[in-house]
């Protein structure tokens, strides 16, 4: 496939991505769910950065491509976190919910508790990252490559520092959202089990929720199981053998070039024929992250009608008068409850109770209504986790990667321009 045409997917696709995230983002950051929105503005992030450099970069032809002077430098300190963040959030989210998904808790959290609530997140979501962003510059071991399509690329050193900060970081996130999501799984069959008979001869708004709810928890934790954890894992496999094998950290010997031969400050140009597989679908992570987030959250009560409302603001609602309407899916059970006869049912029980010298009207105690308290909303991290690692700092020796065949036994690199 040409790189034109992927360039034009990843544009598309990514612009597409991320106005499909919007309103979800609004709707959770509205309910105060603090790991969602991280997680989503970490996805808007990438998919930001995957549609920039899609443009910037968008040919082999790297005679007139522009060297990422600035860009590509302070890159490696925003993305790679970034993805860091992605995979933790990914993880506070799931745990979050197992934890919220319990039989002993109906009620809402207090404003404290939602506080320390946000607070354990964050010491879940940042910490992690923060190590990473520490690491990058003393892991260096090239200034940075930039390649077709993807972009700036940071270089690191193959030592341990890497193993341990970077590439097993996400398979760790990925195990620990799946026994989380496993768990939630567990605890909404003892939840299914304990209501089923309630919701069912209820046969009102809130069994009609629960069912809802019912579905987004099965669809969210077979989109974790299914294709989060393999790939997670399979984008760890594929990183320790790519810059395998692994050696002592030497700091002295990255900045004088010794450990490969190649001066520190090298900048290192590579077209599609340099590039694996891996490279060139990697970025696609986050866009298709996108898809479960609409899925589960951009088709919501919620999100309809902020799409109708929109809609409105923009004049369509002389052409399309039922967008006046607010969109309510608990509107059609309760008319087919009254086409049924139900309703009218309470009536006449009502009007048999009044005959006998009632008043007629239904006191609390009295009264047919249960409340039966709302189970809690399913959020879907379609999690994929993996970071493609190359490098940074200051200089204007570039290197053009010469590998037609595009494996890495035959990588020659030809060099111009001053070193540092």
């Amino acid at each position: 496939m040409s790189p034109l045409i992927i360039d034009l997917a990843r544009v598309v696709l990514g612009i597409l991505a991320n106005l499909s995230i919007i309103v979800p983002l609004r709707i959770l950051a509205r309910n105060g769910e603090f790991a969602a929105v991280i997680f989503i503005s970490a996805t808007f992030l990438l998919n930001c950065f995957t549609v920039a450099n899609a443009l910037i970069w968008r040919s082999d032809d790297t005679a007139p491509w522009w060297h990422g002077e600035g860009y590509c430098d302070i890159f490696p300190y925003v993305h790679y976190p970034l993805l860091m963040v992605y995979a933790t959030s990914a993880f506070a989210i799931m745990r979050h919910l197992a934890q919220q998904i319990s039989l002993t808790r109906a009620d809402s959290p207090s404003p404290k508790e939602v506080r320390r609530r946000n607070l354990m997140q964050a010491l879940i979501i940042f910490p992690f990252p923060l190590v990473q962003l520490a690491w990058i510059y003393p892991l260096t071991a090239h200034r940075y490559s930039i390649m077709t399509l993807s972009g700036c690329i940071w270089m690191p050193d193959s030592s341990w520092p890497l193993i341990v900060f970077f590439i097993m970081a996400h398979p760790l996130c990925a195990f620990g959202a799946v026994y989380h999501a496993i768990v939630i799984y567990l605890r909404y069959k003892q939840i299914a089990a304990t209501t089923t008979s309630i919701l069912t001869t209820s046969n009102s708004v809130a069994s009609n929720r629960a069912r809802r709810a019912r579905r987004r928890l099965y669809r969210m934790t077979t989109s974790i199981i299914v294709p989060y954890f393999p790939v997670a894992v399979l984008f760890g496999v594929n990183s320790i053998i790519h810059f395998g094998p692994f050696s002592a950290y030497d700091f002295s010997a990255l900045r004088d070039g010794t450990r490969d031969g190649r001066p520190w400050n090298a900048i290192m140009l590579l077209p599609t024929s340099a590039i694996d597989v891996v490279a060139l679908v990697d970025r696609y992570i986050a866009i298709v992250t996108a898809i479960p987030i609409f899925i589960f959250f951009g088709m919501t009560k919620d999100a309809m009608n902020m799409y109708r409302m929109g809609l409105l603001a923009v004049g369509l609602g002389r052409f399309f008068p039922r967008l006046e309407e607010e969109y309510d899916p608990d509107r059609k059970h309760l008319e087919d409850l009254s086409a049924t006869g139900i309703l009218a049912l309470s009536e006449t029980s009502q009007s048999f109770t009044k005959s006998l010298g009632g008043s007629g009207s239904q006191s609390p105690a009295t009264s047919t209504r249960q409340y039966i308290p709302p189970l809690p909303k399913a959020f879907n991290p379609f999690f994929v986790a993996r970071s493609m690692f190359r490098r940074k700092e200051s200089g204007t020796l570039l290197c053009v990667s010469r590998n037609p065949s595009g494996t890495g036994s035959s990588e020659r690199d030809v060099c111009a321009g001053p070193t540092a």
